[in-house]
């Protein structure tokens, strides 16, 4: 229980702060402080790519794999929610009007490879246990993905992220587009399971799942 306590409450102040601010260095400083406060008792996950990837490679089971999933939409659907409480003003992930849905959708999908590339390579290998930068490189990667392709596809580079003022909107009767929905699903899901096999190529002794 603490596990998802943890996967909620770091997703919550994520969301908050892309709400909030919309900054991607206050965004990418943000889940790095959540990672370092949570990694030692959830993994400090906030990301359904990044829970999908270590699904897809056996070291997380299932029945887990749903309940962070679920912890993560939460936190956010309450992150959204406090946002409004303290600002007044509605909030939604959006695409460049001035893009195209597949220049959206490879833009998601580069910056989540990239984002569970860096917790794949830096906080599950064995190869860099131990290490004190793991929180950094991750916050990082989402800084850079803001600046890079922010302006394209709202660089949510997370399902929870991007759905969750989706979810929101929809509660209030407002219309919601499929290809937000799907940006926001197919981007960073496709993403994170390039980065889950790509780990598996660069890292070939580690066939052992740790499923718990």
């Amino acid at each position: 229980m603490s596990s998802l306590t943890i996967e909620f409450v770091g997703t919550f102040f994520l969301m908050l702060v892309v709400a909030m601010t919309g900054n991607p260095v206050a965004i990418g400083a943000t889940l790095a402080v959540m990672i370092y406060i949570g990694a030692h008792v959830s993994g400090g996950h906030y990301n359904p790519a990044v829970t999908m990837a270590l699904w897809s490679t056996g070291k997380l089971s299932t029945t887990k794999t749903m309940r962070y999933i679920s912890s993560q939409i939460l936190g956010a659907v309450a992150g959204v929610l406090i946002a409004y409480v303290l600002n007044g003003k509605d909030f939604v992930v959006a695409p460049s009007t001035g893009s195209f849905f597949y220049q959206q959708v490879i833009a998601e999908a580069l910056f989540t490879f990239a984002l569970v590339t860096a917790v794949f390579h830096t906080a599950v290998s064995k190869d860099a246990a131990g290490n004190s930068y793991f929180g950094l490189v991750i916050g990082m990667t989402v800084l850079i993905g803001a600046y890079t392709v922010g302006q394209i596809s709202g660089g949510a580079f997370n399902p929870a992220v991007g759905l969750a003022p989706l979810l929101v909107s929809a509660s209030k009767m407002h219309v919601v587009g499929v290809e937000s929905i799907l940006l926001y699903t197919v981007g960073p899901l496709l993403g994170g399971e390039l980065a889950a096999r790509f780990y598996q190529y660069t890292h070939p002794h580690d066939k052992h799942p740790e499923v718990k």
